[in-house]
């Protein structure tokens, strides 16, 4: 469940800006001057509620889905997501908007 209360650090967008920049990255809302790019991502959580595994919809660029991935990682570590205890397997399942203008 998402809680509401931790955002992205700037050091993220800054690196997702960096690569949007160097055009590396052919993904539609990834832009060198604007970035709105929604990410669908899915984290697994052991049964005693320790995130296990983080997952990010490929989107065609290794390196924009590493830094994705990190985000997303750097939110579930600081408590953002929570298994709820609803879904036996632990999997959240959500999306993430990145939006710089």
């Amino acid at each position: 469940e998402a809680q509401g209360i931790h955002r992205m650090g700037f050091d993220w967008m800054d690196k997702m800006e960096a690569l949007a920049k160097t055009r590396e990255c052919e993904v539609q809302g990834f832009w060198a001057k604007k970035i709105d790019l929604t990410v669908p991502f899915m984290l697994n959580f052991s049964p005693d509620g320790k995130l296990q595994r983080v997952v990010v919809r490929k989107l065609g660029c290794e390196k924009l889905e590493t830094l994705v991935g990190g985000a997303i990682l750097q939110l579930a570590q600081a408590g953002e997501y929570r298994p709820t205890g609803q879904n036996q397997m632990g999997w959240y399942r959500s999306e993430y908007n990145f939006i710089l203008q």
